[in-house]
């Protein structure tokens, strides 16, 4: 398994990430698309991918803006935060989390 940056160029994983995250949480494909696409340094500091064979396996990052502190506003003088953290389905209890 290999750990890399997503790259905001990189439409196909996007696409990939977005799908997971409407699943997982309902957030719009739309919202994801745009936000790793431009990867702002004000809101996503890095957001890695962990791959096995070239697919991705798990993703997740450290974040500035969450959607914990819209909803718990005293909780914005903490940050970053590690979020938006998924692993597909299929590659869940194999340990993936331990490869670091």
């Amino acid at each position: 398994m290999e750990i890399c940056r997503l790259d905001p160029s990189r439409t196909d994983e996007i696409i990939q990430i977005a799908d997971w995250y409407l699943a997982e949480w309902s957030i719009p494909k739309e919202t994801s698309i745009e936000r790793f696409s431009k990867q702002s340094t004000d809101d996503i500091l890095f957001h890695l991918l962990l791959k096995k064979d070239n697919q991705i396996v798990a993703t997740g990052g450290l974040h500035l803006q969450v959607g914990l502190v819209k909803v718990h506003k005293e909780y914005s003088k903490f940050g970053p935060w590690v979020s938006m953290l998924f692993t597909d389905s299929n590659f869940r209890n194999q340990d993936a989390g331990s490869f670091c």
